[in-house]
């Protein structure tokens, strides 16, 4: 779901119906179960997992930090402006460098943006940290990247709901098509995963994707302006 109030008065719910089974269940936000996900896998692609969350505050920082080293202003670019498009971006699962490759470059201002963008993603990397929106899109990142490791959550999750449907992006409708992908293990592969190792059985069968089902009203869509 979405808020974690939400997520809070739904665990509550959910503990009152099946008592001490609720335990083992995820009932959180988004984020909230990505930043789970990211504490046990974050060092599988280069940051640990102690790592720093940037609220908008701290990130609006930086950039306005970085508008200036790139002189953005002589472009009309504003701290604002350049966070909520790198927020869109993001939501739409386009990192610094895939954006890049197809940004118009004969553009000074797009020039600059690309500048911009790179150097914030590589200053969070240096930092240790992700920003809101990279909670979210790493998480999916790190599925494709190591299919063993999603894997592991594959298993872990075989029943997934979704609330507040009408309102997911397209990253979290990544992220939710990724969890209920088919399990394929390698015959014979062992792997370590959040301090769990995982044996594959030889000639591992595929296992179905987890059952989903998703709850939401279009009448009641309120974050269009995020990419809903």
């Amino acid at each position: 779901t979405f808020t974690n109030k939400a997520a809070g008065e739904m665990r509550e719910r959910v503990r009152h119906l099946i008592g001490d089974s609720a335990q083992g269940m995820w009932i959180s936000t988004f984020h909230s179960a990505c930043v789970r996900i990211l504490r046990r896998e974050a060092d599988q692609f280069g940051f640990t997992k102690s790592f720093t969350i940037y609220d908008s505050g701290d990130s609006r920082a930086l950039i306005k930090r970085l508008v200036k080293q790139h002189e953005g202003d002589a472009f009309g670019f504003t701290p604002a402006a350049v966070q909520g498009r790198i927020s869109k971006l993001k939501n739409e699962l386009a990192d610094a460098e895939s954006y890049a490759r197809q940004a118009n470059m004969s553009d000074p201002a797009e020039r600059v943006f690309v500048d911009i963008f790179g150097d914030y993603q590589r200053a969070l990397q240096k930092a240790n940290a992700f920003d809101f929106d990279d909670l979210i899109a790493q998480t999916v990142y790190l599925f494709r990247a190591f299919p063993h490791v999603a894997d592991v959550y594959r298993k872990r999750f075989r029943h997934i709901l979704v609330d507040e449907y009408q309102d997911t992006n397209h990253a979290q409708y990544a992220l939710i098509h990724e969890l209920t992908r088919p399990v394929v293990g390698k015959a014979g592969e062992a792997f370590s995963s959040g301090g769990m190792m995982i044996f594959e059985p030889d000639e591992a069968p595929e296992t179905e994707g987890a059952s989903l089902t998703v709850v939401g009203d279009s009448d009641q869509s309120i974050y269009a302006f995020r990419g809903a």
